[in-house]
């Protein structure tokens, strides 16, 4: 790969995002050959000491750690503002596969790769029961991936009426119909980055991680992520990426989030 990389880009600089084992081989490749090498820092030792609970304030955004990379390399970097980070060009809302009517608009994004950042799904469903009472005419449509397609559709099916799934449908097209949303409601994963670099509001649900980990949704307000404080819980975090198993056996930090809180936040 390096040699291929060598010939092929011709690199003035080389920028390691990942710092792993296998990227640390290759940019020594480069380093030896002469190339300037840039590397991300992680901030591990703090991550880990949050999770033991001998630190506990917000780290450095992982959106800053990368713009720091580019910065050692002497790139110019935007400063972060409220505006969008992703535009979604005029031709991706075209042809979308599910309609989009007038009236209130929200996103689920109810799946996470672990289950300790899996808010229970009847809790998911009591909450889309209780938005289309309090809001008539309500549409929701329900994003995720297509492992993800037997949970979506139980859910959808539980909710009966206006709900749509965005399976399957080109990431494209799903920027697109994210954009559309007066609400996303997600899980710590994918698609609340994507709503929050889209600008639309979005409510995100934390478990056993924590935003101060770095991985909060950039930009997004803070009274929005909806968390069990740690003075209620302090066994919270107890994981940087959601591995892992609950110490408690209860699954307190994600089945004490009533459906009711989350509604108090969408005033």
């Amino acid at each position: 790969m390096f040699r291929k990389l060598r010939k092929e880009a011709g690199a003035d600089a080389v920028a390691d995002l990942h710092d792993v084992l296998r990227t640390k081989v290759l940019r020594s490749f480069f380093r030896w050959s002469g190339t300037p090498v840039y590397r991300i820092d992680k901030g591990r030792r703090e991550k880990r000491e949050l999770v033991k609970g001998t630190l506990f304030r917000p780290l450095k955004h992982s959106v800053e750690r990368y713009l720091e990379v580019f910065r050692q390399a002497g790139l110019r970097t935007l400063p972060a503002g409220p505006e969008p980070h992703i535009h979604v060009p005029e031709a991706w809302k075209n042809d979308l596969p599910v309609p989009v009517p007038e009236g209130l608009k929200v996103g689920i994004a109810p799946c996470a790769r672990h289950i300790l950042k899996t808010w229970p799904h009847d809790r998911m469903i009591r909450l889309m029961r209780m938005i289309r009472v309090h809001r008539k005419k309500v549409t929701f449509y329900l994003f995720g991936g297509t492992e993800d397609r037997e949970v979506l559709e139980r859910i959808a099916e539980n909710v009966g009426g206006n709900v749509y799934l965005t399976l399957p449908m080109s990431l494209r097209k799903q920027l697109a119909l994210m954009q559309q949303m007066h609400w996303v409601i997600s899980m710590d994963s994918a698609n609340m980055h994507l709503a929050a670099l889209l600008g639309v509001p979005v409510i995100s649900i934390w478990g056993a991680t924590h935003p101060y980990a770095g991985f909060a949704p950039w930009g997004a307000d803070e009274k929005w992520q909806i968390q069990i404080p740690k003075e209620e819980l302090p066994c919270r975090p107890c994981t940087v990426y959601g591995k892992g198993r609950c110490h408690r056996g209860d699954m307190a930090c994600l089945n004490r989030i009533t459906p009711e809180r989350i509604m108090a936040a969408m005033v």
